[in-house]
């Protein structure tokens, strides 16, 4: 994730480098410049190319996911994610075909929701950036270009060629995603953005568009530092009253070790990274806030790769993907898979076991037992009591309960059962609920 623009600059260089006003202007600037580079890696670093097929596998590993989906199959889902409509508010999406199982929205409500016509899905509703427009994001020049595909490959990609011996499938490939663009970076800083196109408003009014739209999870792999307007917070409130999950990334490198909004607020699931060796990432922030860890530093996921080829005649049969440019120009993509590190990731890994865990207990059921406004802390106190993998020097105090196992989450039994009815659930989910809290 980036920033890179000239407010940012105004606004945190000068807390930032306030007592480097001795030393000369060169090193000065280098300063300046190492500081910029940490702040636009605040959610997720630079792609790497993949070296082999562990670099993709270890996370699924690491998960249990072939294991949760087994599971899944034996309840009798085929079809991971089925069912369940995740919202993701990010920087908007660039079509690939490893996202869609078919273009045509008509044709089925699974992974990427996204028209190929003139307007966007829900015209209005699904760009804060561009209103009325697309949730394209189509901004080459901003410096978090390409953030809100690759978080999406994790939960809907499906790319059977891959140049190894395998193929990439997101976690829970048959959920329906809708992209939601509210900004094109994907920190913010009070209340402006640093690409300067979007602000909190933006992210208040996505999630609660989200909520309008009928999604069961939101997954945010973003955050600003301050909201005085409390606008995140109201628009969460509501979400989470309204049944939805609201999970998002706990951040990284900036130097300000604080946990960013959404993240940090009551009821969100705040989601930091762990490595392939079970360890927390070091760059990743720590504090209170955070719920518990996913796989996050050096995760395999598919990436848009700009390309000059020319498009046959035949633009279906192309593998390549063209779009219009924010301010001109055609754009073409060619997929591949690449290797990055960042909190974003482990947030939308998050988010796929939400919806297989709603997906193993049907959301309805969950809503007449536990009541809507609970079900975000029951999948949250589920997850850390139940689900955790936690290392013998794992920090839970700071790093959250340990690292997420999706399968003992979908296997960890609920405290009421479906004889139960409401009034007999909240006798028994009582005080399971309320530990939830951090």
């Amino acid at each position: 994730m980036v920033f890179g623009v000239s407010r940012l600059h105004n606004i945190v260089f000068k807390s930032v480098f306030a007592l480097s006003i001795a030393l000369s202007s060169t090193r000065l600037f280098a300063q300046q410049a190492e500081q910029k580079d940490q702040i636009e890696n605040a959610f997720a670093a630079p792609e790497q190319p993949i070296a082999n097929a562990q670099d993709c596998q270890w996370a699924l590993d690491q998960l249990q996911v072939r294991e949760a989906w087994h599971l899944l199959s034996q309840q009798g889902y085929s079809n991971p994610g089925q069912g369940i409509t995740l919202a993701q508010l990010d920087t908007g999406i660039i079509p690939l075909r490893s996202l869609m199982k078919t273009s045509d929205v008509s044709q089925g409500a699974w992974g990427l929701q996204f028209s190929p016509g003139q307007t966007a899905l829900l015209p209005g509703l699904l760009n804060f950036v561009q209103p009325n427009l697309q949730p394209l994001d189509n901004d080459p020049n901003s410096p978090s270009f390409g953030h809100g595909t690759s978080t999406a490959s994790l939960i809907v990609g499906w790319m059977p060629e891959t140049g190894f011996d395998w193929s990439f499938i997101g976690i829970a490939p048959w959920v329906k995603l809708i992209p939601l663009k509210v900004t094109d970076s994907v920190v913010m800083v009070g209340n402006m953005s640093t690409g300067g196109t979007a602000d909190l408003k933006n992210l208040a009014e996505g999630i609660h568009a989200a909520s309008r739209m009928g999604a069961q999870i939101i997954t945010i792999s973003l955050g600003a530092l301050f909201d005085s307007s409390n606008l995140i917070q109201e628009a969460v409130k509501e979400a989470i009253e309204n049944g939805i999950i609201v999970i998002a990334a706990a951040g990284q490198t900036v130097p300000i070790n604080m946990i960013p909004l959404p993240a940090r607020l009551p009821g969100v699931i705040a989601v930091t990274a762990s490595t392939r060796k079970k360890t927390h990432w070091n760059e990743a922030f720590v504090g209170r806030h955070i719920a518990f860890a996913a796989p996050g530093a050096g995760v395999c996921h598919i990436t848009a790769q700009p390309t000059q080829k020319p498009l046959v005649n035949d633009s279906e049969s192309s593998d390549l993907i063209q779009m219009n440019a924010r301010n001109g120009g055609l754009l073409k993509f060619t997929e591949g898979l690449r290797n990055s590190s960042g909190t974003s990731y482990s947030t939308a890994f998050t988010a796929a076991a939400a919806a297989l865990w709603l997906q193993r207990h049907n959301r309805e059921e969950l809503a007449r037992l536990y009541g809507k406004k609970n079900i975000s802390a029951l999948f949250e106190r589920v997850a850390r009591t139940l689900a955790m993998e936690t290392p013998p020097d794992w920090n839970t105090q700071r790093t959250g309960a340990g690292i997420l196992n999706i399968n003992r989450l979908l296997a960890a039994p609920l405290p009421c059962e479906s004889k139960d009815t409401f009034s007999s659930c909240a006798v028994k989910s009582s005080s399971f609920l309320t530990s939830a809290s951090r």
